[in-house]
């Protein structure tokens, strides 16, 4: 029988996060109510995050390990049309078993930044220009194959998808 490893204190928490920024915004989740879903209290809150914008970050940048790390969503690396397909599925699927009740968990955070977040609207541009990095690759792919034409823009597809 496989182990399952037990989550820390600190995994609990931005996992709980992440789930509750993701269904009703950060301005929407208070930490008491992260402290109860997480079954942990203020002082391990404390202990792992010096503020509620500590804990958005540390939030994405868990978010964004998992995409580099193949662990969250689809495969980033398209290399052909069935390739984009599966990636317009995986966010179609998901999107149909939430009922389309939510939107991307990263865009639902940044909605929420003002620019004295600075550091916060980075670290979501920086996510979703690596996301969007793939589609270029996909596109500038095709054009070498001559699937697509050489004038097209890699770019201005990967935008708009």
């Amino acid at each position: 029988m496989k182990k399952i490893k037990k989550m820390s204190a600190k995994e609990r928490i931005l996992e709980s996060a992440m789930n509750l920024f993701h269904g009703q915004g950060i301005s929407g989740t208070g930490v008491d109510q992260i402290l109860k879903a997480s079954e942990t209290g203020k002082g391990q809150f404390y202990y792992y995050f010096e503020s509620k914008d500590d804990l958005v970050l540390q939030v994405m940048g868990m978010f964004f390990d998992g995409l580099r790390a193949g662990e969250i969503g689809p495969s980033l690396v398209l290399k052909g049309w069935k390739d984009l397909e599966l990636w317009f599925s995986f966010f179609i699927e998901a999107q149909k078993g939430m009922k389309c009740g939510r939107h991307c968990p990263i865009a639902t955070m940044a909605s929420e930044f003002t620019e004295d977040q600075e550091v916060l609207m980075d670290e979501a541009g920086a996510i979703f220009d690596f996301s969007r990095q793939s589609l270029v690759d996909f596109f500038e792919l095709m054009k070498v194959k001559g699937k697509i034409g050489r004038s097209n823009d890699a770019v201005g597809l990967a935008d708009f998808c």
